[in-house]
C-alpha cells in the first residue's frame, strides 16, 4: 500500500484518508471544505465504502473509485497556495474534469475548462490558432478521446458542452482504428469512446467528406479584385491561385476531400504563393496567354477571405451535426 501525505506544511494532523487503487491519501477536512464546502459530503455519498464518517475522533476513511493518478492531481490543487498557472498538462486537466463531474466541484470544473477552451474552441479562428495551445498543454491527437469522455461526464455544468463539438470533431480526424480501440491514459487506464460516440463520429466523418468536396468545388469560383494592380483584371493572380487546384502534386485539397473541411493546406499554400507585393499593372496583348505566377497581396487576401467564409459556414453547423445544437449558446462567437 502506497501512502501519500498532503499538506506537509500544515501542523494539524490529517483527519481524512482517501483510498484510491493501492494508494492512501491523508488529508484534512478543513482543506476540503475550504476548496468546496460540500466536497466532503459529496465524496462520502460517492464513495465505494465509508468508515468512521460520523466519528468525532480518529481518521475517517473513504474508499473511492478514482485512479491514484487522478486523486494525486486533485490533492495538488486542493493544497495549492495560488491559482493554477496556464499550461497545465492535458492529462491533469482531464483528471480535474472527471473529479469535478463525480463529486460536483464547480471550482475544479471551471479551472479545467478555462484552459481546455484553447484546445477545443468555439470559434474557427481559435481552431486555426491551436498550435501554441497544443504545445503548451502537451496535447496529442488521441487525447481527444479522453476529452470527449470527460466532457460527457460533466454534462453542461460550467458550459462544458460548448467544448464538445470541437472535441468530437478532433475525434473524427483520428484514424478509425484509433477511435475504435482502447487507448491508454498517462497512467495506463484504458480509455475508449462509447459506441454511441463512435457511430456519431463515423456519420459525421461522412458528412465532412461531402462538405470538403463542396469546398473544393467552390474553390474554383473564388474571384480576385478587378482592381488588381498586377495584371489587368487580376488574371495573372487568378491563374496563380487556380494553379493550386490544377496540379495534383500541390496536394492542397487532400485534407478537404478526406473529411477535414477546416484544413488550412490551401491557405498555407496560398501564403507561400503570395509575393507580398502589389506590383504595377502589366499590359497584355489581346489573346495573350497568362502563365501561372505568384499572386499579389491584394488578391491573395481577397481569396483567403472568401475561403474562410466557406469554412465558417461548415463550422457553424458543428453543434447541430453532433446533436448538441439546441444546448449550446454563443457558438462561433
Amino acid at each position: 500500500m502506497n501512502i501519500a501525505y498532503a499538506g506537509a506544511a500544515v501542523s494539524v494532523p490529517p483527519d481524512v484518508i482517501l483510498v484510491a487503487q493501492n494508494t492512501q491519501f491523508y488529508l484534512h477536512r478543513a482543506a476540503l471544505a475550504h476548496f468546496d464546502p460540500r466536497l466532503f459530503d459529496n465524496m462520502v455519498a460517492a464513495s465505494l465504502q465509508a468508515v468512521g464518517v460520523h466519528e468525532n475522533a480518529g481518521l475517517c476513511t473513504l474508499y473511492l473509485s478514482d485512479t491514484a493518478y487522478d486523486l494525486t492531481q486533485f490533492v495538488h490543487i486542493v493544497y495549492a497556495h495560488s491559482a493554477p498557472p496556464d499550461g497545465i498538462p492535458f492529462p491533469v486537466l482531464a483528471a480535474w474534469l472527471r473529479l469535478a463531474a463525480r463529486y460536483n466541484i464547480p471550482r475544479l470544473a471551471h479551472a479545467a475548462l478555462a484552459q481546455l477552451k484553447s484546445l477545443f474552441p468555439t470559434t474557427l479562428s481559435g481552431w486555426d490558432d491551436r498550435a501554441e495551445a497544443r504545445k503548451r498543454h502537451g496535447y496529442q491527437p488521441d487525447h481527444a478521446i479522453e476529452a470527449v469522455n470527460a466532457l460527457r461526464m460533466l454534462g453542461n455544468r460550467g458550459n462544458a458542452l460548448g467544448l464538445l463539438p470541437a472535441a468530437l470533431y478532433a475525434c473524427t480526424q483520428l484514424e478509425h482504428d484509433v477511435r475504435a480501440r482502447c487507448m491508454g491514459r498517462i497512467d495506463g487506464t484504458p480509455e475508449r469512446l462509447s459506441h454511441e460516440d463512435i457511430e456519431l463520429a463515423l456519420c459525421a466523418k461522412a458528412r465532412f467528406r461531402v462538405h470538403g468536396a463542396t469546398l473544393v468545388e467552390r474553390l474554383t469560383y473564388l474571384t480576385v479584385p478587378r482592381t488588381c494592380a498586377k495584371t489587368k483584371g487580376g488574371l495573372g493572380c487568378m491563374f496563380a491561385v487556380r494553379a493550386l487546384l490544377w496540379f495534383p502534386e500541390a496536394d492542397v485539397v487532400r485534407g478537404l476531400l478526406g473529411g477535414d473541411p477546416f484544413s488550412t493546406d490551401f491557405l498555407d499554400h496560398l501564403d507561400s504563393l503570395c509575393d507580398g507585393e502589389d506590383e504595377e499593372e502589366v499590359e497584355m496583348e489581346e489573346g495573350e496567354e497568362v502563365e501561372p505566377r505568384r499572386a499579389c497581396a491584394q488578391c491573395a487576401d481577397a481569396v483567403r477571405e472568401q475561403f474562410d467564409r466557406l469554412r465558417e459556414e461548415v463550422w457553424m453547423e458543428l453543434p447541430r451535426i453532433f446533436g448538441v445544437g439546441h444546448m449550446i449558446r454563443g457558438w462561433g462567437v
